[in-house]
C-alpha cells in the first residue's frame, strides 16, 4: 500500500495496475541413494509496482521492483513506488530517432535483462550440443580486460544464492564466465561435467523434484571499473542513445548465431544531458560484440529484479547499429 501511495503521488500516474508484496521461506532437502544428504534453508522477500502514466491521450507504463533477503524489512517501498512513477512518466511524448551508429548507455535494467536472455548460451548443455555462439571459445577475448562475468551461488544478497544446487552439490566458489576479458569456463551440472571430463560448477538447476537438472545461472555477477552516477556516465558519453526500456528480449537474441535484435526505449543524449524521449526504435549486435564494446560504466551497481539475479552497473556500448526513423 505505501509503494502504490508514493506512485499515485505523481501527477500523471492515472493509475497502478499492480502492487505486489510477496515471500518465501525455501526448503530443500537433496537425498540420493548414491550417498548424497543436503538440507538447507533460505527466506527471500519481493516487492514490484507497475504504474500507467498519461499525457494528453498518451499512456505509457513503468515497472520497478526490489527484492531482499532478510524480509520486509529490506525492501524500501517508497522507492519502489516512485521508481515506477518515474519510469512510467519518462518516455511520455516519445518519438523516433533517426537510424546510425550510436554510443548506447544502457540503464542498469536493462543490462539485467540482457545478460539473463544471454545466459543460457553459457550452459554446458548448449555448448556440447553445439547451440551456443561460445562453443570452442574458451580462452578467446570477449570483453575489455576490465571486465569480468560471474556466477556465484554464495553472494550473500543474492536472489538464487543458496549453499548446495538441485542435485546436492556443495556450492565453494564463483564461477568466473568471462575473466579479464577471456571467456573462462562454463556453467555444469554432474552429467555435463562427465561428458567434458571435468568437475561440476555446481549449477544444477530443476523447476521441481519431478523434473530433471540442467546447468543454468544462479546470480550473475558484473564487475567493471566505473564512478559516478548516470548522469556522470552520459555526460562522459557526449552524444549518443540512454536505453532505459527493451522489448523482444526472448525472440530477439538467438544463444546459438549470437546476433542480438531487440526494441528499445529512451532518451536521445546530447552535449551529456538527456534530451528527447524515443521509442520504436531497434537495436542490433552481437554478443561478442557487445562485450568488446563496454567503453565506460558507471558506479552504481544494484541486483535486477525485474529479469533475475543480476548485479550490475549501467554500461556504455559502443558502435551500436540503431534503427529508427
Amino acid at each position: 500500500m505505501e509503494a502504490e501511495a508514493a506512485a499515485l503521488q505523481c501527477h500523471e500516474v492515472r493509475g497502478v495496475e499492480e502492487a505486489v508484496y510477496s515471500d518465501v521461506d525455501r526448503r530443500v532437502a537433496v537425498v540420493s541413494s548414491r550417498g548424497v544428504s543436503r538440507w538447507g534453508a533460505a527466506t527471500y522477500a519481493a516487492l514490484y509496482v507497475y504504474a500507467h502514466a498519461e499525457r494528453e491521450g498518451e499512456t505509457r507504463s513503468g515497472l520497478a521492483a526490489a527484492g531482499s533477503r532478510t524480509g520486509a524489512q529490506g525492501l524500501k517501498p517508497r522507492e519502489v513506488g516512485e521508481e515506477a512513477a518515474a519510469r512510467a512518466c519518462r518516455l511520455l511524448g516519445a518519438g523516433r530517432c533517426p537510424s546510425g551508429t550510436y554510443t548506447v548507455v544502457v540503464e542498469q535494467q536493462v543490462v539485467g535483462g540482457l545478460l539473463s536472455a544471454i545466459a543460457p548460451a553459457f550452459s554446458a548443455e548448449a555448448v556440447q550440443k553445439g547451440r551456443s555462439v561460445f562453443a570452442d571459445r574458451i580462452g578467446s577475448g570477449l570483453g575489455p580486460p576490465s571486465f569480468h562475468l560471474w556466477d556465484d551461488g554464495l553472494c550473500v544478497d543474492g536472489p538464487s544464492s543458496f549453499w548446495f544446487d538441485d542435485e546436492g552439490v556443495a556450492r565453494t566458489t564463483r564461477t568466473p564466465l568471462i575473466h579479464n576479458g577471456v571467456l573462462a569456463s562454463f556453467l555444469y551440472d554432474s552429467r555435463t561435467a562427465a561428458r567434458g571430463d571435468t568437475s561440476s560448477t555446481a549449477n544444477a538447476v530443476r523447476a521441481s523434484y519431478r523434473s530433471l537438472p540442467l546447468p543454468s545461472t544462479t546470480n550473475l555477477i558484473v564487475e567493471v571499473p566505473g564512478s559516478g552516477d548516470i548522469q556522470a556516465l552520459v555526460e562522459r558519453v557526449g552524444d549518443g542513445l540512454y536505453v532505459v526500456e527493451v522489448n523482444g528480449l526472448h525472440s530477439g537474441i538467438n544463444s546459438i548465431s549470437g546476433e542480438i535484435s531487440v526494441g528499445v526505449s529512451g532518451l536521445l543524449i546530447r552535449g551529456g544531458s538527456l534530451c528527447e524521449p524515443v521509442h520504436e526504435i531497434t537495436m542490433a549486435t552481437d554478443m561478442p560484440a557487445l562485450f568488446a564494446g563496454i567503453t565506460d560504466a558507471a558506479g552504481d551497481s544494484a541486483w535486477d529484479y525485474v529479469h533475475g539475479g543480476v548485479l550490475t552497473p549501467s554500461l556504455a556500448l559502443r558502435d551500436i547499429a540503431v534503427s529508427g526513423s
